[in-house]
């Protein structure tokens, strides 16, 4: 009977993991966990085909010459940017995870009457957290693992295959555990010493470094064989990092006879150990606080400053419409308090930083960004560019489907109050950063004169791309349930790219030739200014011709309840 219970605790508690609101049937959430895996296994491969044929160039002249001490180099050099991927990758499915990696008060409330002892409770959620990181360790690396040995050792014999193959799992599986413990006790030591605000902000940004990481990895890739690794790889300069703790454990299961090899993997199997022992402890210590927050009144979730400043902008530019304010209210307080919804924007703006790092990697001396060049100037486009689309994605995500019903019965008649809560809120959270990013960055490089004309460039083209993104959003954000496949970024991923073009690199080209030309930009600038006085009056009429309201669920879309069914096991258990 206990283990059928501890069983039942251990599934809920990892399939808990993968709750969604935007997740519509088991199909989608497959699909979308499979999509997952293949975008996580893209850096590796595209690493793979990129050093494979200067990589066999070496195997070849180390065995003519008999000199396998570069070659050597070179493997560890290659293995340390799969460990470092595995690290980011897992980490990143670590951090997407954040709320759900240690015991929290609502597991406390609904499993604290239960007749379960907290011991089986707390082993339940260590085998879940366990289970989540093992299965995203493996799938991440083992395809990489057989890939990585049949590139590395199919000129060294079938010994040196297995060797690498049990190598380069070890290691990279190694690291991504290292990695999610740490993350299982930053969650938890924020939870035990800040407030939930406080760690929910520290989730955030956790999940945007991870986000920002993976991207980096894969569109710098092509980057990666041109760093000099020789000097990186050695035990004085990197001997601290815990992606070189593995790269020892990786060398000595290959069979590498230097002489940091041993320490380094000693550092790694300590490391793990303690990581290990902590996420534990700090999982045992959650449990406790928890269940004992449980019985106390619920903290009250007050509004930080910055959202408050936020909200009063909002409202001035929503107008004097009484159901306008209330929305952007509704949407920015939405946006600060739900995880979910912070997720979206923060994994976009990621994307953008990505690529500018991407096309940063590529200038060849750093005379060249002292110069007006879109690598410069695209940047606050780029960012504003996903920013929107971020925030756009969060408005179709819901956030209480079920409560939405209020929406249909109280509200007005639509006369343009959603669209212009909408576009106030894209307008407060996207134009005042971009705006101090394009300043920021152009003022110390290129001068005040071209860093002012640049700001109020960037500003005019962020506004169209606000009021663009306002016309397609016809409804009260969050009140919609999600339709799945809406982005469809596997069959439309070109019109994101297009999209980066034709609001970031296109208008840059164009003001670089005005730049040299002051009356052509100033008209271009009034030109830009009338397009978005035209949208905007555009999206005004069409929100007071369009109908409002959301679609009305039908019987299959009511929602349901998850049950944990312990008490019938335990009836049954028994009876018998």
């Amino acid at each position: 009977m206990r283990r059928t219970r501890l069983a039942v605790l251990w599934r809920e508690f990892f399939w808990q993991f993968f709750a969604s609101e935007t997740i519509g049937s088991e199909e989608q959430l497959r699909l979308t966990i499979i999509s997952v895996i293949a975008f996580l296994l893209v850096p590796g491969l595209v690493l793979v085909i990129e050093l494979f044929f200067d990589y066999q160039g070496i195997v070849l002249r180390a065995i003519r010459y008999q000199n396998f001490e570069y070659l050597t180099d070179t493997l560890e050099w290659v293995t340390l940017v799969f460990i470092t991927h595995s690290a980011v990758t897992v980490g990143l499915v670590g951090a997407a995870m954040w709320d759900s990696l240690v015991f929290d008060r609502r597991d406390a409330m609904v499993l604290g009457p239960l007749p379960l002892p907290g011991a089986m409770i707390v082993t339940a959620k260590t085998a879940a957290v366990t289970s989540l990181m093992l299965a995203a360790s493996l799938a991440v690396n083992l395809f990489n693992a057989f890939v990585f040995a049949f590139a590395t050792a199919d000129r060294l014999g079938v010994a040196a295959l297995a060797r690498h193959f049990v190598a380069h799992v070890t290691a990279t599986v190694g690291a991504a555990v290292f990695v999610f413990c740490a993350l299982v006790v930053l969650r938890g030591v924020a939870g035990l010493i800040a407030s939930p605000r406080v760690a929910a902000a520290v989730g955030t940004l956790v999940q945007f470094t991870f986000v920002l990481a993976v991207f980096g990895i894969v569109i710098l890739c092509p980057y990666v064989w041109r760093v000099p690794h020789r000097a990186l790889v050695n035990f004085t300069v990197t001997s601290n990092l815990p992606t070189s703790w593995f790269l020892g454990v990786f060398e000595w299961i290959r069979g590498g006879d230097r002489w940091y090899v041993r320490t380094l993997a000693a550092r790694a199997a300590i490391g793990t150990i303690a990581a290990l022992s902590a996420a534990a402890l700090i999982s045992f210590l959650s449990f406790h606080r928890q269940m004992r927050l449980a019985l106390a009144a619920a903290p009250a979730n007050g509004i930080s400053g910055g959202v408050r400043m936020r909200r009063w902008i909002a409202r001035r530019l929503a107008g004097y419409d009484r159901v306008a304010a209330g929305a952007t209210d509704f949407i920015l307080l939405t946006l600060a308090r739900s995880r979910g919804h912070q997720t979206l924007p923060v994994m976009n703006v990621a994307v953008g930083i990505a690529i500018v790092l991407g096309v940063l990697a590529a200038v060849s001396d750093f005379a060249t960004l002292t110069r007006p060049t879109t690598a410069v100037l695209w940047i606050p486009l780029v960012l504003a560019y996903w920013s929107v689309v971020g925030l756009r994605a969060a408005f179709f995500a819901p956030a209480d489907v079920p409560a939405a019903w209020i929406f249909r019965v109280s509200a007005p008649a639509r006369d343009g109050a959603t669209w212009a809560a909408v576009r106030a809120v894209l307008m407060t959270c996207v134009l005042p950063p971009i705006a101090a990013v394009a300043l920021l960055i152009t003022a110390p490089l290129l001068g005040w004169i071209v860093a002012a004309a640049h700001t109020a460039f960037v500003c005019v083209i962020t506004t169209v791309m606000i009021e663009i993104a306002a016309l397609v959003v016809e409804f009260v954000p969050f009140t919609r349930a999600y339709q799945p496949g809406r982005a469809k970024l596997r069959t439309r991923w070109w019109l994101y790219v297009l999209g980066t073009y034709g609001s970031a690199e296109w208008p840059v080209r164009f003001e670089l030739w005005a730049l040299d030309h002051p009356p052509a930009l100033i008209v271009a600038i009034a030109a830009l200014a009338g397009v978005a006085v035209g949208l905007d009056v555009a999206g005004r009429r069409q929100a007071i011709r369009l109908a409002p309201s959301l679609p009305e669920q039908g019987a299959d879309e009511v929602v349901g309840f998850t049950v944990l069914n312990i008490g019938m096991t335990v009836h049954g258990a028994s009876r018998t």
